[in-house]
């Protein structure tokens, strides 16, 4: 017996497990990993014939395919695909395997929950990164300015005034020390590890006692467009101030001041003011590798596995019954759906993702969705964004009068940037990639762009992007309209929906029919309110695990050296974990105080990984 491909059938030794997930999202194997931790026996498949999911890392074979097919996309959550040209161009198809581009790319800060969740679990000895030394934003009329990471930053800009820049001063100056309680903000807890709700900080939601982040600014005097819309909004990684809650958007720029210089790599300018890191190989690298942790731990997984059939009995001593394509049956107590698998699916009668979404849908009448969209693109162009700058980049005749003093790197395929282009009031992230993180060849360069979709669903994402990227490309055809200087002409592009999912809650706590409470949990892998850096995968993993295992230890969530400790020995741990971080807002407001300093981090030997 075998599989439509000509593959035969995996059979399985044993059909019956603690927890079935399906999915291979982030979320997905960050919960597959902390249950097998906790001792669990998983099973984890998936539909698709690659880990990632929303996450996936496309070869050019495959996003060729993601272009032209709807029944190879790894997630519902993408639709809307088109691409220019139709067909990869041969200098990019000559070298098709130099390129591995992500569908959703991830950045995180140097300092966060997520990175204490790599570190803590082991699983950050499967990864390796490389910093984002340069951030920019657009500011009309004047060109690119640096995101605001340190003093020297903001007294810098010729955009704004004193009065400006000192009112931008006061928020970042009060995001250094940001105590909750002191404006009123309800806390969320200080360990993301704990069983409350799993909420992180940098994703504290809008809510009583905690009002958007447009209404802090407004309290701060901070109502010119450029400080709200450009500055702000680049530091803080949003889609909008009006979608950020005050809360996070506080707490994301204290991580950035906190994350400030935690990872050095040698020979890169800017190494030490730099907050956030890129994963060298591709966003998919960072469920692999959770996959890695759970399958070392004891986890069965089974890839291009799609279910021919889905029961689940509240009433039942094996709640959830699974039927695989051999014709096994798998049976669990527990099972883990993600979010996105129960999405409007127009093509399910073709694709993996629409079919198996039947299953659930027929088994599980999951109640009203609430959706989220983000328009995004993948560019490849031969071009770096030090390109914008020519000809006064590295030339001695520099324009005095231009909004930066600018000298390209020595080594443009070492570098990632990432630019924010206001926009109106869905402002872009653009996140320049290359050969630093395994993206492309030497030469060539990717470019990720990713924006808040609009209310009118009429409008295409190559028709809302195109116009708004006029500052950085020239996507006109270069036969008959070539690029003007200080324009990325691209040599392909790649545009399309991006969808999110949460589900509303039944009065019994589960997003299902009545009766499922505590058997069926779903993560939910929304981006929120941001572009990149998002910790909702950490969150929503996080909130998994307890409901579907409410006796675990507090704070075992992917700890495995909390693995049968005792309750003295763990609040130990979580004070020391406390103190660390109390010293570690005590250095960098020491940091931030001689931030005006020349030297300033120059020789500083507590650089250094986390």
């Amino acid at each position: 017996m075998s599989s439509d491909n000509g593959r035969p059938f995996d059979i399985l030794d044993e059909t019956t497990f603690d927890l079935i997930v399906v999915g291979t999202s982030l979320a997905s194997c960050m919960l597959s990993g902390a249950a097998s931790l906790l001792g669990k026996k998983v099973l984890h498949l998936d539909y698709a014939e690659r880990y990632g999911g929303e996450h996936s890392t496309l070869t050019l074979g495959e996003v060729e395919e993601f272009a032209g097919a709807s029944s190879t996309s790894p997630s519902l959550a993408f639709s809307r695909v088109s691409m220019r040209p139709a067909q990869v161009p041969q200098e990019i198809a000559a070298r098709k395997y130099g390129y591995h581009l992500d569908v959703h790319p991830v950045l995180l800060f140097a300092r966060s929950p997520t990175t204490r969740a790599l570190a803590q679990s082991g699983v950050s000895r499967y990864l390796d990164f490389r910093i984002v030394p340069e951030e920019w934003v657009h500011v009309e009329g004047s060109g690119f300015e640096r995101v605001p990471s340190k003093k020297e930053n903001v007294f810098a800009s010729k955009s704004l005034s004193l009065i400006e820049k000192r009112i931008l001063m006061r928020v970042l100056t009060a995001a250094v020390d940001f105590d909750p309680l002191a404006v009123g903000l309800t806390p969320p807890p200080s360990d993301p590890t704990q069983r409350v709700d799993g909420a992180s900080p940098l994703q504290a939601p809008v809510g009583e006692g905690n009002p958007p982040f447009s209404e802090y600014l407004t309290q701060q005097k901070a109502t010119r467009p450029l400080i709200r819309h450009s500055l702000l909004e680049a530091a803080t990684l949003t889609t909008s101030v009006d979608a950020i809650s005050t809360h996070a958007a506080l707490s994301r720029i204290q991580a950035r001041l906190h994350s400030r210089g935690r990872f050095s790599q040698s020979g890169i300018v800017g190494s030490d003011v730099a907050t956030l890191i890129a994963p060298i190989g591709g966003a998919a690298d960072f469920p692999q590798a959770f996959s890695r942790l759970a399958a070392i731990n004891g986890a069965t997984f089974m890839l291009d596995t799609l279910p021919t059939a889905l029961e689940v009995d509240p009433t039942g001593e094996q709640p959830v019954r699974l039927t695989l394509p051999s014709g096994q049956v798998v049976t669990a107590p527990l099972l883990s759906l993600e979010a996105v698998d129960l999405l409007p699916a127009p093509q399910e009668a073709t694709c993996a993702p629409g079919r198996f979404r039947a299953l659930c849908a027929n088994a599980l009448r999951p109640v009203a969705t609430q959706q989220s969209h983000m328009h995004r693109a993948m560019i490849v162009a031969d071009q770096p964004f030090s390109a914008l700058f020519a000809p006064a980049v590295g030339s001695s005749e520099a324009d005095d009068t231009a909004a930066i003093s600018y000298e390209a790197p020595m080594d443009e395929g070492h570098m990632v940037r990432l630019v924010t282009i206001p926009a109106g009031d869905r402002p872009i992230a653009v996140l320049q990639t290359g050969q630093a993180t395994l993206s492309s060849p030497a030469d060539k360069y990717v470019y990720y762009i990713s924006r808040q979709a609009p209310e009118d669903e009429t409008i295409s994402p190559e028709a809302d992007l195109q116009d708004a990227l006029s500052c950085i490309f020239h996507f006109e055809d270069l036969a008959t309209s070539p690029a003007p200087a200080g324009r990325v002409a691209p040599l392909m592009a790649i545009f399309y929906r991006h969808s999110s999912a949460t589900h509303d809650i039944q009065a019994d706590g589960s997003p299902f029919v009545p009766g499922l409470a505590g058997q069926v949990a779903l993560v939910d892998n929304s981006a929120g309110a941001t572009h990149f850096c998002s910790e909702g995968s950490l969150v929503s993993a996080n909130r998994a695990f307890y409901a579907l295992f409410p006796d675990a230890p507090e704070g075992s969530f992917l700890r495995p050296e909390l693995e049968n400790v005792d309750i003295e020995t763990l609040s130990a741990v979580r004070a020391e974990v406390m103190e660390q971080e109390a010293q570690d807002s005590r250095d960098a407001a020491a940091a931030a105080a001689a931030a005006s300093t020349p030297d300033e981090q120059e020789g500083n030997p507590e650089q250094g990984q986390e």
